[in-house]
Parts: C-alpha cells; structure tokens; sequence
C-alpha cells in the first residue's frame, strides 16, 4: 500500500496484494516498562504514525510513504492537472520503492531473506551484527534458515499487539534511529522497507 499525503488529504493506492479488506486499530502502544535481555531497560514505543502502520503489516499490508509538495488548489478554487499528476507520479513512485516478492496465483508475498542479507540490511540500518544475528533467529519462527515474508510482517504486526516482547522491543530499537524511545512514523517505515526490500522470491 502507498500512501501519499497532501495537507490534510491522504490517498491510497494498494498493489501487488488481493483484493481484502481490514480493520486496523489506531490506538496507542501501550508498552510498560520491562527489560529486554542484552538491551537498555527502557521500553521503546510506537508514534500513533508507526502504530497504525504496525496494524497494517499485522494483516500483510505494505505501507509506503510520499510527501507531496503541491499546490492542489488554484486561484479558481478548482485542482489543478499539474497537481493531479504529481500525486499520481508520487503514488506510482512509492509503489515501485517496494520490491516485495508476490505470486499473482497464490494472491501471497513469497520472499524470503538469508541470513546474509538480513545482517547486511540491518548493518546498513545502523544495528549491529550480533543484534542482526538475534533478530534473525527470533524471526526466523521455523527454523529453516530463513526469514520469510510471513514471519516478518507477522513480527513488524506483532510491535503493535505485544509491544513489550522480546522481538517487538529488539524491532523497535532498530527503528528508532534517534534513541528517544519513540518510533516515528518515517523511523518504522526506513526498517519496514528496508528489510522488505532485501526479499528475494522463495518458499515462505
């Protein structure tokens, strides 16, 4: 799902998913305090921005965020055909920043990460090997040697519904970059499409 906002107007545009509809709650995380082993004691928590996008990769969603910089509305308080068509540029350009791994049959994101590839993107987010090695094995729900896309998004969902796991907590101090305790929405989307993007087509 892209999403481009303009003032108070926000559109959507979905792609590479079926047809489905969700409910995603939009309601603060509740983390209380509680270590995380190997961590700093305090608790990391979701923006209301990130949370709302942790709902929406609890039910598989992809969130892409763009800014738009237009003037909608012209002197004749009629929307301008430039303005359309940057929106429509910004949307499209969202949905081609995700590289996620679908099978248009099975209507299912079907990527995988190594190992490999996880250290390196979660190095490049700014995390460490060993905390990448940790990370891995927690997601990696199965054991296969693998991320798959299913154990990820369930993983990102799961920073909204149980802030306070071992997991969300470890996701959560990757996406926050600035150390305040908070995610922001554009911290949680970096890490989102970060790891998403190093999927490769596999069996999930």
């Amino acid at each position: 799902m892209a999403i481009s906002s303009v003032g108070n107007n926000t559109f959507y545009n979905q792609a590479g998913t079926s047809s489905q509809s969700a409910t995603i709650t939009n309601q603060p995380s509740s983390a209380t305090a509680g270590n995380v082993p190997g961590e700093a004691s305090s608790v990391v928590t979701l923006s209301a921005g990130a949370n709302w996008i942790a709902g929406a990769n609890a039910v598989g969603l992809t969130v892409a965020i763009s800014s738009i910089p237009a003037q909608l509305i012209d002197n004749n308080g009629q929307t301008s055909s430039d303005a359309l068509a940057r929106i429509k540029a910004a949307a499209a350009q969202s949905v081609q920043d995700i590289h996620r791994p679908y099978d248009a049959a099975t209507h299912k994101s079907i990527g995988v990460i190594s190992q490999t590839n996880f250290e390196n993107e979660v190095q490049n987010l700014g995390g460490s090997l060993s905390s990448a090695d940790a990370l891995f094995v927690a997601l990696d729900a199965n054991s296969n040697g693998f991320v798959s896309d299913s154990e990820l998004y369930t993983a990102l969902g799961s920073t909204q519904s149980n802030p306070n796991s071992t997991t969300s907590q470890a996701l959560m101090r990757l996406m926050d970059a600035n150390d305040d305790g908070s995610v922001s929405t554009m911290e949680y989307e970096k890490v989102e499409l970060g790891l998403t993007n190093v999927e490769t087509p596999g069996d999930s």
